[in-house]
């Protein structure tokens, strides 16, 4: 696990095809989440405690995969997802 690493989130993550696991917590790290991690077979993803922004992509409620998510202590706008929505 990094900490203190400054920057925004790598879209070219989406080239290590293997990769299942993204765990950028506790860093510095700014922008908004690459729209591109919605290709990827994740199943885990933790950004919790930087200071990314913006709205939270659809996309990402596309990852079938996924089955952790944490976006917490962070500068998100907006609302979360319908597509997310529990019926």
């Amino acid at each position: 696990m990094l900490y203190s690493l400054p920057g925004t989130l790598p879209p070219q993550l989406v080239h290590l095809p293997n990769l299942q696991e993204i765990d950028f917590a506790y860093n510095y790290l700014n922008g908004t989440i690459p729209q591109e991690w919605a290709t990827m077979q994740l199943k885990y993803i933790s950004i919790f405690g930087n200071r990314l922004s913006g709205n939270i992509p659809d996309q990402l409620g596309n990852i079938t995969s996924l089955t952790y998510l944490d976006l917490e202590a962070n500068q998100f706008s907006g609302e979360v997802p319908a597509a997310w929505e529990v019926s």
